[in-house]
């Protein structure tokens, strides 16, 4: 027999799902489901991400976080190269995509977490669309980056909003003038509770404005 669900009860089933991985329930933060072991199950992975495809609301997106690992997993189960296909699909990846770049903070934290799980071409995807939510939503950018500033990617090779997207390598200006925008983006932002994380990513854009090739002209 087919079991339907929908809405709060997809919500509910992922969110136990994940607390019964972890062994215990987040407060907040790092301590968020599933950080004690960072355990990933790409099945319960897929069940919330096809939720939030189907209906992008606040309560999915926050459904399908709490899935994915706030740091590198120790352990994993299921198919992982079949799910991140599955996620980064031309005919689902968009909808996530246009939430994260919306502003949406839920979802700006599905994409530092996705940061844990992908390499190479995908990490690439993923960092240009962050790069590009830091100048455009430089406040939600910030209050994400807070939270992940420790977490296995940015701990490993630094925070993620530097790259604008493959596109700019070729474009040594445009990738110099887009950097400078986003530094323009985040001192705008002026609450006070933000003040050292901003500080720490203008220090990082001045550092890749730095190491790119000297301009000429």
């Amino acid at each position: 027999m087919k079991i339907i669900f929908s809405g709060k009860r997809i919500a509910s089933f992922i969110l136990f799902a994940a607390i019964g991985m972890s062994g215990n329930l987040f407060t907040g933060g790092l301590s968020q489901v599933a950080q004690a072991r960072q355990v990933i199950d790409w099945h319960t992975v897929i069940v919330a991400y096809d939720a939030y495809v189907d209906y992008p609301s606040p309560e999915h997106a926050k459904a399908l976080l709490i899935t994915l690992p706030t740091d590198y997993p120790s352990k994993q189960a299921g198919d992982k190269k079949q799910a991140l296909e599955h996620i980064f699909s031309e005919d689902s990846y968009p909808i996530l995509l246009e939430e994260a770049t919306s502003g949406d903070r839920s979802t700006i934290e599905v994409m530092f977490r996705l940061l844990n799980v992908t390499d190479g071409y995908l990490t690439e995807l993923v960092l240009s669309e962050l790069g590009q939510i830091a100048r455009n939503w430089p406040k939600q950018f910030l209050g994400v980056l807070a939270v992940y500033k420790d977490s296995g990617y940015s701990r490993e090779h630094g925070y993620p909003l530097s790259f604008p997207g493959a596109g700019y390598n070729m474009h040594k200006k445009a990738y110099r003038y887009h950097l400078q925008k986003t530094i323009e983006a985040l001192k705008s932002v002026k609450d006070p509770k933000y003040t050292e994380i901003k500080e720490a990513g203008i220090e990082s854009l001045l550092k890749s404005i730095k190491d790119l090739p000297q301009l000429t002209s």
